[in-house]
């Protein structure tokens, strides 16, 4: 009679995981920095008069523009920004800002 050999167990690998298409923004900081980045590349806005806040994905200006249009713009380059949600834009009119 012969013995059979033990059975060994399946070893499955395990599949790896796929990346997020997009990059994810890890940190509410991570966003407003990459919005502060985008606005500050665009180079129509004064971006050393703004400050960003991001709570998840919810973007908020602060600080100033000169012009309604520098304003408006400020908004619209962070709505573009991968990651943001939605945009409050706090940003006052003052002239020579």
């Amino acid at each position: 009679m012969t013995q059979a050999e033990p059975k060994q167990p399946e070893m499955k690998m395990a599949e790896p995981q796929q990346a997020p298409a997009v990059a994810a923004v890890n940190t509410d900081a991570e966003l407003a920095a990459k919005v502060k980045d985008a606005i500050g590349a665009e180079g129509s806005v004064n971006v050393h008069r703004i400050d960003v806040n991001a709570e998840n994905g919810a973007v908020t200006l602060y600080g100033t523009a000169e012009t309604a249009d520098q304003r408006a713009r400020a908004a619209q380059i962070a709505a573009g920004v991968a990651g943001v949600k939605s945009v409050q834009n706090k940003l006052a009119i003052v002239a020579g800002s």
